[in-house]
């Protein structure tokens, strides 16, 4: 077949062009609009994987991994030093970890495998979170350690139904970046935004104000016309981003070392504060 002769008669007979970009042309019964977010995407195409593929960091410095898995989840950075408390006590390698709006909850894993005990009831009492296991491979110096995301539904039936006392949990997970990671698990909280963007990474407000604050990176504001830069004025207007409508922020996922910036200096805050406390707690009184 003469490709190129074909080719010319489809565009004279359609009225196209060949562009250097690609062919062009004006679609019989005009234009069809066929996405309107995450949702339309046909799984087939997409690069992201949802929520029940595991996936896992290898060696990851776990404060600020754990402030960026946080900000992506939209969840509150109030139990963060307490997390890292729990971490730094080294009573054991491996921990589970739920995240959820309200918060997020960290224990020792044989902990949520003891029938009856308050770390097994907030598994089986909680119906959405996101679930997490961590692997500490270091506690001296730099607190590091394997993240894996785990399916939540089917692990909590796992404890239900077995109720053993791992010495490691163990998940089929495939290794990738700190910054593919991250991008994965923010498919769903993107997914519910209002204005989706699927080439940003959506934050919380919490995190947006402080990025904003300190000049860590560009942050923008999701609206139905469109992402909008936001300035450090901004940061400390509106009640500190509390907008009565479209509160929902997001930055560029090829711009995260802002998020790194922001991340790492949060967590030497977090861990400074741990180390005081820990001081005072060793102090003998007077």
């Amino acid at each position: 077949m003469d490709a190129a002769s074909y080719g010319r008669a489809a565009a004279n007979r359609e009225g196209g062009v060949f562009t250097e970009h690609g062919y062009l042309t004006e679609l019989p019964g005009g234009f069809k609009e066929i996405y309107r977010g995450l949702r339309d995407i046909p799984a087939e195409y997409r690069v992201i994987v949802d929520g029940s593929s595991s996936l896992i960091v290898k060696n990851a410095d776990l404060p600020s991994f754990l402030m960026k898995l946080y900000a992506v989840t939209d969840t509150p950075l109030k139990d963060l030093r307490h997390d890292l408390e729990t971490l730094a006590a080294f009573r054991s390698t491996e921990y589970l970890l739920l995240t959820t709006p309200n918060g997020s909850f960290l224990t020792e894993a044989a902990n949520v495998y003891r029938s009856g005990s308050p770390a097994f009831e907030t598994w089986m009492g909680t119906d959405t979170a996101l679930a997490f296991s961590i692997h500490v491979t270091n506690i001296q110096g730099q607190m590091t350690g394997d993240v894996v995301q785990l399916n939540f539904p089917a692990h909590r039936q796992e404890i239900l139904e077995n109720r053993i006392l791992p010495v490691r949990i163990e998940a089929l997970a495939r290794p990738i970046s700190e910054d593919v990671f991250l991008i994965n698990l923010n498919f769903a909280y993107m997914d519910q935004a209002q204005n989706q963007q699927i080439d940003m990474l959506r934050i919380s407000r919490e995190a947006a104000k402080e990025m904003l604050a300190r000049g860590d990176g560009e942050v923008f504001r999701l609206l139905p016309e469109g992402p909008v830069k936001l300035s450090a004025m901004d940061a400390v207007k509106n009640g500190g981003l509390r907008y009565p409508d479209h509160r929902e922020f997001a930055i560029k996922c090829e711009e995260l070392t802002g998020l790194d910036k922001w991340a790492e200096r949060g967590a030497a805050e977090a861990l400074r504060a741990v180390q005081r406390d820990t001081r005072k707690k060793r102090e003998p009184e007077l």
